[in-house]
């Protein structure tokens, strides 16, 4: 039975049969300000992927309740436990009573409680039920879910693999056309080979969808893409500055709920230049700044910033989106 994929406009029934052909609504996902996806799957039980964003939990939850069948929620599973993926989890585990699995949490020295203050990742942490290991499967109706351990953007990120219907989940092995930041607890070397390893294995499993972390989704990953983006920093690290600058600078404009004046991101990256101890030598203040400079200037043509009276502003909609993407099956 061969499966074909479709994005489709939001429905209420969840199949129907058309041309001998059995249309299956098969996955949810609802993305919030800042950004991440939280991901339903129609499977039996029902499985949700990631939580999304502590600040955005309420708005997430009204999303699911209104659109999707939240009576048979069996698992919730969760890439990895940085904030925008796990900070919904508690109050999701309460408001469905599902099991909640991840792998064992990461010791994330770097993010300090002044640092999740900062850009609101401050979180109630869920009962964990059990905890993921590497390869392990889990039943959920006619399929499986092939839980692959995936480290180097965190030491606790897994991929999930639905075996049957070709799904991938890569939490931020993959997030908007390329991967999240490298983990900076470690030296980038480390982190580089680890993040390769995880790629190379997800690389060779055959998918129908590929599904992210942050930004859209993919019939075939650009993995390829994304390993020569990967050799481009092995033989200039100097390019993970930006790269690693990235996602604290769009939290602070988020976070921030205002316009920032340019020397106040200036001074907060500046402030921040312990994140690259002990991941990369030789990070001066004004490397930091020199290098910031011209990631602002980068992301305002993107359309990613905008920058008006010197004061940046994140070009982020203030809008949630959701989408069912549908499975058509041969009857």
């Amino acid at each position: 039975m061969k499966a074909e994929y479709a994005l489709h406009a939001l429905d209420f029934s969840f199949s129907f049969s058309t041309s001998n052909f059995l249309i299956m609504y098969s996955i949810f996902r609802c993305s919030i300000p800042p950004g991440s996806n939280v991901y339903f799957v129609n499977t039996d039980p029902a499985v949700i992927i990631d939580t999304g964003h502590p600040d955005s939990v309420e708005q997430t939850l009204d999303i699911l309740k209104r659109h999707v069948p939240l009576d048979n929620v069996g698992y919730i599973l969760c890439t990895h436990t940085h904030g925008d993926h796990i900070g919904g989890a508690s109050a999701f585990q309460k408001a469905f009573g599902a099991k909640t699995m991840i792998f064992m949490p990461e010791v994330n020295s770097k993010l300090t409680d002044k640092h999740r203050r900062e850009i609101r990742l401050i979180h109630e942490m869920p009962e964990i039920d059990s905890y993921l290991e590497a390869d392990m499967q889990i039943t959920v109706g006619d399929d499986f879910i092939r839980v692959i351990h995936t480290p180097g953007h965190a030491d606790d990120h897994c991929c999930f693999y639905f075996t049957k219907r070709k799904y991938l989940f890569t939490g931020d092995l993959l997030a908007n056309d390329d991967i999240g930041f490298l983990n900076i607890n470690k030296h980038y070397t480390t982190a580089l080979d680890e993040i390769k390893h995880s790629i190379e294995q997800c690389a060779t499993l055959e998918t129908t969808r590929v599904f992210t972390g942050h930004g859209d989704t993919y019939r075939m990953a650009p993995w390829n893409k994304i390993m020569r983006k990967l050799s481009l920093f092995e033989r200039n690290p100097a390019l993970l500055v930006p790269h690693t600058l990235i996602s604290p600078f769009l939290f602070h404009l988020w976070a921030a709920g205002r316009p920032v004046p340019v020397e106040e991101s200036e001074n907060y990256i500046v402030d921040h230049a312990y994140l690259f101890d002990g991941f990369l030598e030789n990070c001066t203040p004004d490397l930091i700044l020199h290098e910031f400079r011209r990631l602002a200037t980068l992301l305002t043509f993107r359309g990613i910033v905008n920058v008006a009276d010197n004061c940046f502003t994140h070009a982020f909609t203030s809008k949630p989106t959701w989408q069912w993407y549908k499975r058509k099956m041969k009857e």
